[in-house]
């Protein structure tokens, strides 16, 4: 239940947009807390679960005492490596939002952390499912030998292989990466997301320098420190459990005709992109269907 006695927190002063002192407002939100919307939406916060680069996450109630985790921006502005802004950090929530919404259309579905769209409002807030967390795959990348036997499982075997077959449909999900999927007691799932996505599009890729073919994939276990520097512990070799999880989405796509574009058998999720509030010019890149980067060439039918 809301506490009327509780501080108050209002970021935002109309519809998306930002109270002046937005930062120092979200700096100073402790639990006990109660932040209110421009909706008029009120939670109070039970507890913080950190922050990523982007996004403050915390744990909230409503006014029905019904438990979520709150994703709001971590500040106003976001700020490039040299200190050059390079944006607004309100446009990561929307990111997640979209995404997660054409995700949503595919196989990864059951792999996703459970999001409420009806119950959020982007790009001020986002409500998704609390999850207990055991670990992440980046933790058991780095750990490498020190890992226990049961972990290794989890990892190396069929639950993260589902991850990866229902994957299938993308040769691009959005900031997937071993730091955003965790094992949640019963199975892998993908905590964080973009809208930063790749429709499979049939066909295989073609690098230019050696003329070697491959299918687009989506996983790569490669980790890195704060630094950027790689950070995969040596006992825990990385690339044959990629090139396995790779094999299993190239069956997954032979099994579903792989030659054919994805906009012909995934009606779902083309449909999707087309109602999502993605900006116009990403919009159109992604209904293309394909990517052509300065060292691939994508060849379909072949």
């Amino acid at each position: 239940m809301l506490d009327a006695r509780a501080d108050l927190r209002r970021p935002y002063v109309a519809s998306g947009e930002m109270h002046a002192e937005y930062d120092s407002i979200v700096r100073s939100i402790v639990p006990g807390d109660v932040i209110e919307f421009s909706n008029q939406a009120k939670f109070t916060v039970t507890g913080s679960l950190g922050a990523g680069g982007t996004t403050h996450i915390l744990l909230v109630r409503d006014a029905t005492d019904s438990e979520y985790v709150l994703r709001i921006p971590l500040q106003k502005l976001a700020v490039g490596r040299a200190g050059n802004v390079i944006g607004e950090m309100a446009d990561y929530i929307d990111s997640f939002h979209n995404g997660h919404g054409v995700y949503a259309k595919s196989a990864l579905i059951e792999h996703l952390v459970q999001m409420y769209p009806g119950m959020s409002y982007p790009p001020e807030y986002l409500l998704v499912e609390p999850l207990r967390i055991e670990f992440t795959l980046e933790d058991v990348l780095k750990a490498g030998s020190t890992i226990s036997p049961e972990k290794r499982r989890l990892v190396t075997g069929a639950p993260l292989e589902a991850v990866a077959k229902h994957s299938w449909q993308f040769d691009q999900i959005g900031d997937l990466r071993p730091a955003n999927l965790a094992w949640v007691g019963d199975g892998w799932k993908v905590i964080d997301m973009t809208d930063d996505f790749f429709l499979y599009a049939g066909g295989y890729l073609k690098d230019r320098a050696t003329g070697a073919r491959e299918l687009p994939h989506t996983f790569q276990l490669k980790v890195y420190d704060a630094l950027g520097k790689p950070a995969n512990d040596p006992t825990f070799p990385y690339e044959p459990l990629q090139r396995r999880l790779n094999e299993t989405i190239d069956q997954e796509r032979l099994a579903h005709g792989w030659r054919n574009p994805l906009s012909k058998s995934s009606p779902e999720i083309v449909e999707a992109v087309r109602n999502s509030t993605l900006r116009d010019e990403k919009r159109r890149r992604w209904l293309n269907q394909c990517r052509i980067s300065v060292l691939r060439d994508v060849v379909a039918g072949q």
